[in-house]
């Protein structure tokens, strides 16, 4: 069993089942950003910025368009590889409508608009719900630059110090 945290990474809502030679899926964060959907991580290096969803990452097909996955039983929390199909057609139409082009935008099929979320101090946080994906995705953009996890050495006052271990030292003066 593989926990799942809602989308602010708060609380676990579910629990995915995989393989036990599927343990190394543990390795990555997995959420469930709508109240019907899957299991997904949003840092797998093959998503582009996009959720790569469980089933995709147990059968490796992970940033493939052209691939969907099928759950044999319809529990699209069960994701042992005995129950995972991958199909060669590609998703439906409206399917493949309401795939973003934007990083961190999604569609939500149950409300029926895009969700703009943003990364901050290790959780997920949804920015807004929109109408308009371009609308979603600007945004998102902008949450993202007020928001940012990793800052210049002159913006460390905002938070956080980038990938140096501490706040930027005054330079060094040599006396001559």
């Amino acid at each position: 069993m593989v926990p799942v945290c809602d989308a602010g990474g708060r609380r676990v809502v579910a629990y995915a089942r995989i393989d036990p030679r599927s343990e190394w899926v543990r390795a990555y964060s997995w959420y469930r950003l709508t109240p019907d959907g899957e299991a997904v991580t949003l840092s797998h290096p093959l998503g582009r910025g996009r959720p790569t969803s469980m089933a995709q990452v147990v059968l490796r097909l992970a940033g493939r368009d052209d691939v969907t996955v099928r759950h044999r039983n319809g529990d699209l929390f069960d994701n042992r590889i005995a129950n995972l199909e991958a199909v060669d057609e590609p998703a439906p139409a409206d399917e493949v409508a309401k795939r973003s082009r934007y990083p961190r935008v999604l569609w939500d099929a149950a409300r029926n608009d895009w969700v703009a979320w943003g990364y901050s101090a290790g959780r997920y946080v949804e920015v807004g719900r929109f109408e308009d994906e371009l609308a979603a995705a600007r945004a998102a953009r902008s949450w993202a630059a007020e928001n940012q996890s990793i800052h210049l050495e002159d913006d460390y006052r905002v938070g956080g110090f980038g990938r140096a271990l501490g706040a930027p030292k005054e330079p060094r003066r040599d006396v001559q």
